[in-house]
């Protein structure tokens, strides 16, 4: 099996490089080395994930997303093994801070003797529009459409499971580059804070005494 990882960098609408959204998914192949058939399903699946939720995506996103893909068994530091399009139509709503993501968490099946923490991973889906939130019971929550178009997403990659196209979705450690199939995940209906994705400030409003 190979392993591909597949990074996702979204540009911001003042195309800062400081200020891009990046995100990174793992994939196993049948094949070693991977074919360029199966590369390209998996971009086709990234890009599948992505447009199911991109309506509530902030508008500050340009649309104009890429994805390189990496085999993670070649030597640092990594060339791409195929460049991509990952293209989006974000929301129209008004934007929130860039800090505020949703976490997408996802993790293989426990296996008795195995760190289960190795086993499991999460994206940070985001800057978010204002059509992503909701009030309930007094809380602002990410909207259920929301959280739920981010489910039917995950369950696109899990349904590759081997498939006609022979890539699955995997998580990788990062420790011990172990990788292991995605049996399951979970969106909460709390907002998480990105903070290395907030704004520079461009003003400074002062007091003394």
């Amino acid at each position: 099996m190979s392993v591909i990882r597949a990074q996702v960098t979204f540009d911001t609408d003042d195309l800062l490089p400081e200020n891009q959204v990046v995100n990174r998914l793992h994939f196993g192949t049948a094949s070693t080395p991977a074919t360029n058939p199966q590369l390209v399903a998996i971009v086709l699946a990234v890009r599948a994930f992505y447009s199911s939720f991109d309506q509530f995506l902030s508008p500050r996103l340009s649309g104009d997303g890429r994805i390189r893909l990496y085999d993670m068994a070649d030597p640092e530091p990594r060339v791409p093994i195929m460049l991509d399009d990952c293209d989006i139509t974000p929301s129209t709503s008004d934007p929130f801070p860039e800090e505020i993501a949703l976490a997408m968490s996802f993790q293989a099946a426990a296996v008795s003797g195995e760190n289960q923490a190795r086993r499991r991973n999460r994206i940070f889906i985001g800057p978010v529009a204002g059509n992503a939130q909701a009030v309930v019971d007094g809380i602002a929550r990410p909207h259920v459409d929301f959280r739920a178009a981010i489910q039917t997403g995950a369950n696109g990659l899990l349904d590759l499971d081997g498939g006609t196209d022979g890539i699955s979705w995997v998580v990788r450690s990062e420790t011990t580059g172990a990788v292991a199939g995605v049996d399951n995940g979970w969106i909460d209906n709390a907002w998480d804070t990105q903070r290395r994705r907030g704004s520079s400030p461009t003003l400074r409003t002062t007091f003394a005494a």
